[in-house]
């Protein structure tokens, strides 16, 4: 039986607000992201897409932001909503947070101590239980 190829990213594993440095052809930002009202543009790092490339299922992991207008262009990449685990206005020591969430869709949480709650251990065990890879093991 093989194992699933997952990956485990967070959102600024997917995109930055300077160019890439490359030596191809200019690369033009996704979005624009909008801070108090100024204007930054948004880069891909070019890591979600080798990852989907390499046939990994991709989970985005977020604890503190909701979905906005700028993040679209890489939902669009994920091709479903549903590897989308984001927890915004919820406790981080809460079961409910992101990562114990995960965990529960990776049908890894019996597998997990859960006391004593800390979500670097918790990251860990999740890493290691499910062999998945992060985003900045995708090297561009």
């Amino acid at each position: 039986m093989s194992r699933r190829k997952i990956a485990i990213f967070v959102v600024s594993d997917i995109y930055q607000f300077t160019p890439p440095k490359t030596t191809g052809p200019i690369v033009q930002a996704k979005t624009v992201m909008v801070r108090s009202g100024v204007p930054y543009p948004v880069y891909s790092t070019g890591r979600l897409e080798l990852a989907l490339s390499q046939g990994y299922t991709v989970y985005v992991v977020n604890e503190f932001d909701g979905i906005k207008e700028h993040d679209q262009w890489w939902i669009a990449l994920l091709g479903s909503e549903k590897n989308l685990v984001f927890t915004p206005g919820i406790p981080l020591k809460s079961l409910d947070s992101a990562w114990p969430k995960l965990a529960r869709r990776l049908r890894l949480s019996k597998k997990i101590n859960w006391k004593p709650f800390f979500s670097s251990e918790i990251q860990r065990a999740i890493f290691r239980l499910s062999g998945a890879k992060g985003g900045p093991d995708f090297i561009v």
